[in-house]
């Protein structure tokens, strides 16, 4: 699927980002290529289509705005240095049942806001694996 024009399309198309950089000693145990995540939804803000970009970081969730200019060009630029993109479909609605508790890391607020209640996962690459399964 071409993400450039994904980004382009109307649609419930979310993207989630596989990264190998990370600011924690201990991630780098984790499987190369696949020691952070974060997603990017679709949105829209007063009429107009933009992309909201949530990253859970050591310190602090990040949430940003990004208008689809600056989406392709961050797009490019995470292709370059090596990230691996993947487009995931965003639930609407997620059923109404509880989801056990896990520890809040990254591949855990990426699945909360996709609203992937199925997914027993942990690990960035856990993640991407049940990802390239559906």
């Amino acid at each position: 699927m071409n993400l450039f024009a994904a980004a382009l399309a109307p649609s419930d198309l979310a993207l989630v980002v596989f990264s190998d950089r990370t600011g924690i000693w201990w991630m780098r145990l984790l499987r190369r290529g696949y020691r952070h995540c974060f997603v990017i939804l679709p949105g829209e803000v007063a009429g107009a289509r933009c992309w909201v970009l949530a990253d859970s970081l050591p310190n602090r969730v990040a949430l940003q705005l990004v208008d689809t200019e600056s989406l392709i060009r961050l797009l490019r630029h995470l292709v370059r240095r090596g990230d691996r993109v993947v487009p995931v479909r965003a639930v609407r609605r997620p059923p109404a049942r509880r989801r056990r508790m896990r520890p809040f890391s990254c591949v855990e607020l990426s699945v909360r806001l996709l609203g992937l209640q199925s997914l027993n996962v942990l690990t960035p690459y856990g993640f991407f694996r049940s990802l390239s399964e559906m």
